[in-house]
């Protein structure tokens, strides 16, 4: 295309009522801005944890150019950036980048970044990418097989947005500013009250397995710093004499007839409860057949061993039917000494001391090294102890698992209420002068 065909093009699309929004914004500009930069300039690396919801960056840290420019996505101070692969775009990753070392900043190549022209309200083009329209589109758009699919820069560079002269773009900017303020503090109350939840969910199971409900019984040292005494009855013993483990991976992408299947394929992004059923990615049995991936049976319990989930959060889960793992995964199956499900909630019961065994790879994301776990002294208790604190723990979880369900759909709620607001507001379908104070009843 010649440039004044372009220009026609660009002319064309600003008179009509809707704009593509790469005439509004830079869409994953190139490095040569820091091209000639000095390789020790210290720039902000923000993993793409480090994005929140909100439009804010989380977490990143220092680093010096050389270690970044190659391999990285690039962004400056001011500029948009969005998740582009699943489930990290579904998830709302994102953030308006600001506070960034020398204005440079880098991050996860599973990002789409957005530099707004001079005419584009950078908040508003924040709350564009936050409309139901864009995020439906988007997830309906996206290409890729096995957990790898991504929103296309295609996609992002021909959504239609509603075409608004700078001084319209900023006033539906700042009045979404101040509700959506108003319902994200909403959003985070309600959070910290789910996080009090895990906290006392975590205490339990703890306590639980380490064996600090046994108040009244004669204890031993375990010669353990983290675990202390324990009732003198029971063992300890490292994992590795007292469990199987079995290792995942990922059959060949391009070979679609691995693909759509019915055998679940567990990955980290399916750890969300504590049984497993089913699987975002499933495959075939002609992948069973023709790759080194194993079927692992139920009652088998499954941990995340890679990903930057490791920096904060353990998973563990216990399969309910058959399945698969990927790389990042190990099943684990119990001998003779534990009861499957107890070993399962042992295992949860463990995230403090298996957490602080997290390392970080060569590429930035945390691991668990096989060896470590395999050398972790476990408490094992007498089979039929086992099976009472099983009693104890489901109880006392069950009660606290239905406060914290609670208070996750009112979030889920809220959530959808703020998506069709921001939604609204930027389709112009809204009196904004009937909307001066935020409402609660309109969110709860």
């Amino acid at each position: 295309m010649t440039q004044n065909q372009a220009e026609l093009d660009q002319f064309e699309e600003t008179t009509r009522d809707h704009i593509r929004l790469k005439y509004l914004a830079d869409i994953n500009p190139s490095k040569s801005k820091v091209a000639d930069l000095p390789e020790d300039t210290k720039v902000e690396f923000v993993p793409l944890e480090g994005f929140g919801k909100d439009g804010e960056i989380k977490d990143s840290e220092v680093k010096q150019l050389g270690e970044v420019y190659q391999g990285y996505t690039y962004f400056q101070e001011g500029d948009i950036a969005i998740a582009k692969i699943t489930p990290s775009f579904e998830n709302g990753k994102g953030a308006i980048c600001s506070n960034l070392k020398n204005n440079i900043g880098f991050g996860t190549t599973e990002l789409h970044i957005l530099r707004p022209s001079e005419n584009t309200s950078t908040k508003f083009l924040w709350y564009v990418l936050r409309t139901k329209d864009f995020m439906d589109e988007a997830e309906a758009a996206m290409r890729g097989v096995a957990g790898q699919q991504r929103v296309p820069t295609e996609y992002v560079a021909n959504f239609r947005v509603p075409n608004y002269l700078l001084e319209q773009q900023q006033k539906i900017a700042a009045f979404l500013d101040r509700h959506t303020s108003y319902i994200n503090n909403l959003i985070e109350k309600k959070g910290q009250a789910i996080n009090l939840l895990n906290e006392r969910r975590q205490t339990i199971l703890t306590q639980s397995v380490t064996g600090e409900l046994e108040e009244e019984r004669s204890t031993q040292y375990t010669g353990v710093d983290w675990l202390g005494q324990i009732p003198v009855d029971w063992e300890v013993v490292p994992l590795k004499y007292l469990v199987t483990m079995e290792n995942g991976m990922t059959p060949k992408t391009s070979e679609s007839r691995y693909w759509d299947g019915d055998i679940p394929w567990f990955t980290a992004k399916d750890m969300k409860s504590d049984r497993l059923v089913d699987s975002e990615d499933k495959l075939t049995e002609e992948a069973i057949e023709e790759t080194q991936i194993s079927i692992i049976p139920p009652e088998t319990t499954l941990i995340v061993v890679r990903g930057m989930i490791l920096s904060h959060t353990f998973p563990v889960g216990i399969l309910e039917r058959e399945g698969t793992i990927n790389q990042d995964m190990k099943a684990i199956k119990p001998g003779e000494k534990f009861h499957p499900e107890y070993f399962f909630r042992l295992m949860q019961g463990l995230a403090p001391p298996i957490l602080a065994m997290v390392e970080e790879s060569a590429h930035g994301t945390k691991r668990l090294d096989t060896h470590r776990i395999e050398d972790l002294k476990i408490p094992v208790p007498p089979i039929d102890e086992q099976k009472s604190l099983l009693e104890y723990i489901n109880s006392s979880l069950g009660e606290v698992d239905d406060l914290r369900a609670k208070m996750q759909s009112s979030i889920d709620l809220i959530e959808e209420k703020q998506e069709a607001l921001i939604t609204a507001a930027v389709k112009n379908q809204i009196d904004f002068d009937q909307w001066d104070l935020p409402n609660t009843e309109v969110y709860l």
